[in-house]
């Protein structure tokens, strides 16, 4: 048989004149499958939905290359939406010898992950709260609190606002969003206390009563320690009142004048007229 790569000669013979002629061949060995280099291929991300891949061939003629991809393919590239491993069988369509080539493709399209602390309503003793923001599944992020981007995850709130946050994940482009709410509670208990009897001799003490309107929860403090919404006092003097109201810790102060009326008729008494006993009467 013939083997490769080696000089052969063959003779042939003209049977009537018994001429011959000499004819030198060589069978040549090609057995070279094409180099096939694979690209490092980006991320799919949420921004970047498709990717192609572009091989490169040495040597690389269109006459004499064909394509085979894993789905069926036989173009030069491949678009892919998907992550994972393709293949791509390229032949020498002269030798027919093959180099079976593939590349890993990254899908990341993982929005980010938000968890919110902190959150907590205003109040008279609560003037300012600060509200964190931690992504579980990504490690750079940027953050929109509504006015602009910044890598800052916290934020002090001093009134009562709505806030749209917007995380966008900087390695893949995904975005995610959460609605804060930030309440303020500071309004003061409304409270009124009506005007009180006066102390007299007969009335020794009188009843002092504050008013709320509104329901709710309320603490009171008197002037003279009591901490109920009335008190009994038996001096004339002012009087004061403090109202917390426990949702809020928000307060409201009022004031009243208790008179004392105890002053004793000025009794003064005639001089008698008494008269000598005269001769007469005697």
């Amino acid at each position: 048989g013939f083997t490769a790569n080696n000089d052969y000669s063959v003779i042939a013979t003209d049977e009537v004149n018994k001429c011959t002629a000499v004819e030198l061949f060589t069978i040549a060995k090609d057995i070279n499958a094409p180099e096939v280099i694979m690209p490092t291929v980006p991320n799919i991300t949420c921004i970047d939905a498709t990717q192609t891949i572009i091989p490169t061939v040495n040597p690389y003629d269109s006459h004499n290359v064909e394509f085979s991809w894993t789905g069926g393919s036989t173009n030069t590239e491949l678009t892919v939406s998907g992550g994972g491993a393709y293949y791509v069988t390229v032949t020498d369509t002269k030798n027919y010898c093959q180099t079976v080539a593939s590349v890993s493709v990254v899908k990341d399209v993982e929005d980010p992950e938000i968890e919110i602390s902190g959150i907590d309503n205003l109040t008279c003793s609560k003037t300012s709260v600060t509200v964190t923001i931690s992504i579980s599944n990504a490690a750079n992020v940027s953050y929109d609190w509504g006015s602009g981007a910044t890598t800052d995850s916290t934020k002090e709130f001093t009134s009562g606002e709505v806030v749209t946050l917007v995380v966008i994940n900087t390695d893949n482009s995904c975005i995610s969003s959460a609605t804060i709410s930030i309440n303020q509670n500071t309004e003061k208990p409304n409270i009124s206390i009506p005007t009180p009897k006066e102390i007299t001799c007969v009335v020794t003490d009188v009843d002092l009563l504050v008013n709320v309107s509104g329901s709710g929860n309320y603490e009171y403090a008197w002037s003279n320690l009591q901490t109920s919404s009335t008190t009994t006092v038996d001096s004339e003097g002012d009087y004061m009142v403090t109202v917390t109201n426990v949702s809020n810790d928000c307060e409201a102060t009022a004031s009243v004048t208790v008179n004392k009326s105890v002053t004793t008729p000025d009794v003064t008494p005639k001089e008698a007229e008494i008269g000598r006993a005269s001769c007469r009467e005697r």
